[in-house]
């Protein structure tokens, strides 16, 4: 299916569509990546599943948006909590919030689409096995997006408070405003 739409976030426009295979990085994952896979990690996957890992607070800048900042990037967002992150070294720059519906979303505004991937699945069975469970990898789901694919990637994880789904969605280059969606959520 090939369809254009407007430059609006990655996250909207996989919010319309069924959104979802790339190759996944091996060797080297640039920094921006990494980054941007640690921020998601030490926050939204430490709270889902409960597998802490080192906050490293020297790598980032975050910062809490006002009100009126969130409300002009997300005018849906009434009441929502949002960090901006900056990677001091790598110059990442990602949203972090928490959902109404209980989901932690991380939103990378551009990093190389394959060293996302193949850090994303690297912490995910990082997780699992400190867990004492396997990520079970859920098909992927690929929608073309101004003749690109929107890749869909997601893995559920058996964790003491439930049903976990460690997901993102990435595309090739950073056309939108968010170029990468990482998400975790508790599977109800």
């Amino acid at each position: 299916m090939e369809m254009s739409l407007p430059k609006v976030p990655l996250i909207v426009a996989c919010g319309i569509l069924a959104c979802g295979t790339p190759a996944f990085a091996e060797g080297p994952v640039e920094a921006r990546a990494k980054d941007g896979i640690d921020v998601f990690f030490d926050f939204c996957g430490s709270v889902v599943t409960g597998v802490t890992r080192p906050i490293q607070p020297e790598r980032f800048k975050p910062t809490k948006l006002s009100d009126k900042t969130v409300r002009s990037i997300r005018p849906e967002a009434k009441g929502q909590t949002y960090w901006n992150f900056q990677g001091l070294e790598s110059g990442l720059m990602a949203l972090v919030h928490f959902e109404p519906a209980g989901i932690c979303a991380v939103e990378i505004s551009e990093a190389d689409e394959a060293s996302v991937r193949g850090a994303f699945a690297t912490a995910v069975t990082e997780t699992a096995a400190k867990l004492g469970n396997a990520a079970d990898r859920q098909p992927d789901k690929v929608t073309m997006i101004e003749g690109k694919p929107a890749t869909y990637s997601s893995w559920r994880i058996k964790t003491p408070r439930g049903d976990v789904l460690l997901a993102l969605t990435t595309y090739p280059e950073p056309r939108f405003m968010i170029q990468h969606l990482l998400t975790a959520s508790h599977v109800r």
